[in-house]
């Protein structure tokens, strides 16, 4: 059986959307390891090895400006404890 114009062209509608939105996907989750990795990096130059109950709280974070936010405040905090037991403060 031959598909129609018109049912080609909503399938054809349908791939782009699906492919739109797993490159979206793609692209926030890439965000989300980029902040991790930020965050990690000046947290293990300044405080060392962040221990594994620190990389699952940090790893389990899914709010894009938390993890930003956490990634400012590393530099103000004394250690990878402080900054997670104050991770809702400003």
């Amino acid at each position: 059986m031959n598909e129609s114009s018109s049912d080609q062209a909503i399938l054809t509608q349908a791939r782009e959307r699906e492919w739109l939105q797993g490159w979206v996907e793609g692209w926030i989750e890439g965000w989300f390891i980029e902040a991790r990795t930020m965050l990690f990096r000046i947290g293990r130059k300044r405080f060392g090895d962040p221990g594994l109950a620190v990389r699952r709280f940090i790893g389990g974070i899914s709010d894009l400006e938390q993890l930003e936010q956490l990634t400012e405040r590393v530099v103000d905090v004394q250690s990878w404890q402080e900054l997670v037991d104050d991770s809702s403060a400003p």
